[in-house]
């Protein structure tokens, strides 16, 4: 949900407020989705989701539409009791119209579930599924289409990045260059197009089987080989990379996935006639350990500040051959550890990339909720595609949300002549705040007051600034000044912290 997707299918049991016996979705959940720019389409095929003509209650559908901060842009959902049988066929005729792609154009969230509602007609269902059918709705805009990317790319050559020569394979440790293009529909390059390109290489499909109940085995295809970004110029894109040591060794069939933007249109595209496999007759060998920096939420956190209980890790990885995050290995997964307990470590293969241009340097940003209230320290461990490991902590202290907790308040420069930066670390990340700087002189004299609106990114914020005048515009001498800061959330809750500054002329 945090990270983005179009989809998000749902067949099992379920009510107005959860999903599965175990509950592994509650209304709890959906409270904490804060995804206004990453809106998905939901489909839930269970009992009672949308149950919008119950007049003394909101379901889960319902909330999901209504959210204010996040959610779903549309659902198709139930209003009653719904059997599984009838609700994957109509599944399946959904999702068959929805993805088709006619005169260049997408069918619509409306035109979709009609299409489908009616395919399933067509093929001598009993009574029982057509009123079953008659049980889903759509809740959304039915005019809606899919925001699908608009053009298409290509791969044009792989080639060893030893010996320049094409390749057909990637193998492990060795070093690619990969060139390709931005097309139309009719494969003409899009010369115009210069943008960002994001890149997902994955290692072969691998079958894998349900753990309770009837045993069912099925087919994913989620290591991941390399992931980056890159610059697209005139239409046309090449990026490099190192496979790492821990791929599937047997030979098959990977794939490449594309995605660019360039703000105004995008593309995508996906070439699977690539082969992924064995070692490379090139391979690139070293031993010296990745370096990494963690922080909490952006790179302006200063080691021991405070957050909020919800936040995210932030880390900056460089290594000279690129960071591992296949997940073909045991241990050699990129995690991080709370408070030093190996039992629980958190799996970030999925939320690392690297900068663009560049597999020696990425980034990751990844969300943790429900830390509680104290002192605590992140360790951040990753492995190389050599599977040499290192490592990175951050140190932090989780304060209450139900109060407004600042610590550090200082400017800088101090002391100044001109213009002074009035930086804080704070609880509230992510939230929209109100702080007020009341300056006064040495005699107690009331100078001048700042006033800023802010939705800080991180838990350390240096928004306000000061060009050392009063209230009339009017500069003040030198000499030593008292500050009063008050933080305010929208609920109301505030506190207040004090500091002095020396201003010099």
């Amino acid at each position: 949900i945090f990270k983005g997707l179009f989809l998000l299918n749902y067949s099992g049991h379920g009510n107005t407020s959860v999903l599965a016996h175990e509950r592994i979705v509650t209304k709890d959940d959906y409270n904490k989705w804060r995804n206004i720019d990453r809106l998905p389409f939901m489909i839930t095929a269970t009992c009672d989701f949308g149950q919008f003509d119950q007049p003394s209650f909101v379901s889960s559908g319902e909330e999901l539409m209504l959210k204010w901060n996040g959610g779903v842009i549309a659902t198709l959902t139930t209003t009653h009791l719904v059997y599984a049988y009838a609700n994957e066929m109509l599944n399946r005729e959904f999702l068959s119209a929805q993805f088709q792609h006619i005169n260049g154009k997408w069918n619509t969230f409306g035109d979709a579930m009609r299409i489908g509602k009616n395919s399933a007609y067509t093929g001598g269902v009993d009574a029982g599924v057509i009123e079953n059918f008659r049980k889903f709705a759509l809740l959304g805009d039915p005019a809606l289409e899919p925001n699908f990317p608009e053009f298409f790319i290509h791969t044009e050559s792989v080639k060893d990045g030893a010996t320049g020569q094409p390749v057909s394979t990637i193998s492990a440790l060795g070093e690619y260059n990969i060139d390709g293009k931005v097309t139309d529909v009719n494969g003409n390059t899009l010369d115009y197009f210069n943008g960002t390109l994001s890149v997902t290489i994955f290692d072969k499909p691998r079958t894998v089987k349900t753990i309770n109940g009837d045993e069912r085995t099925f087919k994913v295809q989620n290591n991941t080989i390399y992931k980056g970004k890159a610059t697209v110029n005139n239409g046309h894109f090449s990026f490099s990379f190192i496979a790492p040591k821990d791929l599937n060794y047997e030979l098959g069939n990977g794939a490449i996935s594309y995605y660019a933007d360039n703000g105004q249109t995008d593309a995508a595209g996906r070439d699977t006639t690539i082969s992924i496999g064995g070692f490379s007759d090139n391979p690139n060998l070293e031993n010296n350990p990745p370096l990494v920096k963690a922080f909490i939420k952006d790179s302006l956190f200063k080691n021991g500040g405070l957050t909020g209980s919800n936040t995210a890790l932030f880390a900056i990885l460089e290594d000279e051959t690129g960071i591992n995050v296949s997940g073909n290995s045991v241990g050699h997964d990129l995690v991080a550890i709370l408070d030093g307990d190996v039992s629980k470590p958190y799996n970030m293969n999925d939320y690392y990339e690297t900068a663009p241009n560049t597999y020696k340097r990425g980034y990751l940003y990844f969300p943790v909720e429900g830390i509680p209230d104290g002192r605590h320290r992140f360790t951040i461990k990753a492995w190389d595609v050599n599977n040499n490991s290192g490592e990175g902590h951050v140190d932090f202290v989780v304060a209450d949300g139900q109060v407004v907790k600042v610590q550090n308040l200082m400017n800088y420069p101090n002391p100044f002549r001109d213009l002074t930066h009035f930086v804080f670390e704070h609880n509230h990340p992510d939230e929209n705040l109100k702080a007020e700087i009341n300056i006064y002189n040495t005699a107690g004299v009331f100078v001048r007051k700042l006033t800023q609106d802010f939705i800080s990114t991180g838990s350390r914020s240096n928004e306000i600034t000061w060009d050392a005048t009063d209230n009339n515009g009017a500069k003040l001498p030198a000499g030593i000044y008292i500050y009063r800061m008050m933080i305010s959330t929208e609920n109301g809750i505030e506190t207040t912290a004090y500091q002095k500054l020396v201003l010099v002329r």
